[in-house]
């Protein structure tokens, strides 16, 4: 419930408001930590305390690190730290920076292409490249199925009241010579949008 209420001081420019939830935040972090060390979700948002301050370093991956060790396999998680780690991955050290990677591949491969489509939409060119190597090592109809999700974010985004709609695709039957095989792609909007 914090972190909501200090994205919106955030947003409003309520600078006093903001700093006061985030170091009650800070002090209900060290106190979970301190009961249940196994938190992972609590690990990822001690890390992002440290971004939100500014601290990228050994440290702040340290806590980064923990998320993954206390849960390396929980997609609730995996889908936000994800959000959190992947515009970081280049300044991580190789461990933390290898583990990001290979959990940005496992969403893939375990069914979520759309969050990691999306993490991948808004990354940097250089760390869409580490990316890439990541969807070339999956299967090609896991590739396929990312690719989709990628191309339907970009859609969505685009044009966001198609989200209810049926979009159908085919080739024409007229004889284009310019564009013999073009497909043509129709999308009917629900009225409900």
């Amino acid at each position: 419930m914090e972190m909501p209420l200090a994205e919106a001081a955030l947003r409003s420019g309520a600078a006093n408001e903001f700093d006061r939830r985030i170091q009650s935040l800070e002090t209900r972090v060290r106190q979970v930590l301190g009961c249940t060390p196994r938190e992972s979700f609590v690990w990822l948002l001690a890390f992002n305390l440290e971004v939100l301050h500014g601290r990228l370093n050994e440290r702040s991956f340290d806590l980064l690190a923990m998320s993954y060790e206390t849960s390396p396999n929980e997609a609730w998680i995996s889908i936000r730290r994800i959000v959190v780690a992947m515009p970081l991955v280049l300044s991580a050290p190789e461990p933390v920076r290898h583990k990001i990677l290979f959990e940005f591949q496992q969403l893939i491969r375990n069914g979520f292409a759309d969050d990691a489509a999306r993490s991948y939409l808004t990354a940097s060119g250089s760390v869409r490249s580490l990316l890439q190597a990541q969807i070339e090592q999956l299967d090609l109809p896991r590739q396929k199925t990312f690719r989709m999700h990628c191309r339907n974010s970009v859609l969505n985004d685009l044009f966001p009241r198609i989200q209810d709609s049926c979009c159908v695709s085919f080739t024409s039957g007229i004889k284009n010579q310019t564009h013999p095989h073009k497909r043509t792609t129709i999308c009917l909007v629900s009225p409900n949008s």
